[in-house]
């Protein structure tokens, strides 16, 4: 299901390769669909989030991720108070700040 991937698969498939670990379902289904234009070189930036980790680990997980959208709009929110920012801007800024996160913050 990974198109993106596929000459890695056969190169470890190739030489032995016993170990299989991919994306979950949204990323092997969102690769799916971009990964033809992804080869032709037409995409620039791409980034996906998932939450099904936090969903899953209960409410406990789901107040901590609720909290660290906190904390990431307030990284970015001069961006977002601006119609003409550049989004991928926005997002740089996003992945940055989840980056520089402590583990109290985490």
């Amino acid at each position: 299901l990974d198109p993106v991937n596929m000459p890695v698969i056969k190169n470890a498939l190739a030489n032995g390769g016993k170990d299989w670990i991919g994306g979950n379902c949204t990323v092997s289904c969102m690769l799916m669909g971009v990964g033809a234009l992804y080869k032709a070189g037409l995409v620039e930036w791409m980034s996906t989030q998932t939450y099904q980790a936090a969903s899953g680990g209960g409410a406990q997980h789901m107040r901590e991720l609720l909290t660290q959208y906190g904390t990431l709009n307030a990284e970015v929110r001069s961006l977002l108070d601006d119609p003409k920012s550049a989004i991928l801007e926005t997002d740089r800024k996003v992945i940055a700040k989840q980056r520089a996160l402590t583990g109290a913050e985490t």
